[in-house]
């Protein structure tokens, strides 16, 4: 199943654990814990505008918003939400952008934990992002 943005997705998983609530996976060399169930809604909006100043072509303003709803008695939900331009520039593209989370591993807080038992009290938690890729 592919998901839709605007359209909830709900998954479940089942893997012999330890637990049945949680699952490991791993990013940036380090494990964090998931939640098994959830419904997620991702909506994602973008504008694209073509311009002429030197080597840049086009400006592409975005914002794009996810929500993880966990059902597991007391699991505390996840939300991000990242706003902001993508320059093309012949092959080389650049994302500038500012992203918030609660209970979002990536962004701050609890990096083993958010994505599955998360903190009630946690809080919005931000960075700053800069992204420059070549593509050939």
């Amino acid at each position: 199943m592919f998901p839709i943005a605007g359209i909830p997705m709900t998954w479940h998983l089942w893997m012999w654990t330890e637990r049945a609530d949680i699952f490991a996976m791993a990013a940036y060399g380090s494990p964090y814990l998931v939640a098994a169930r959830g419904d997620l809604v991702s909506l994602a909006a973008a504008y694209t505008v073509p311009v002429s100043w030197g080597p840049v072509e086009s400006l592409q303003f975005y914002n794009d918003f996810g929500y993880v709803r966990k059902p597991a008695k007391d699991f505390a939900d996840s939300y991000m939400n990242v706003t902001g331009i993508g320059v093309a520039a012949g092959h080389l593209y650049t994302y500038i952008d500012f992203a918030a989370g609660k209970n979002h591993s990536w962004l701050g807080g609890n990096f083993a934990d958010d994505f599955a038992g998360g903190n009630p009290e946690a809080r919005w938690e931000a960075r700053f992002n800069i992204n420059i890729g070549y593509y050939f």
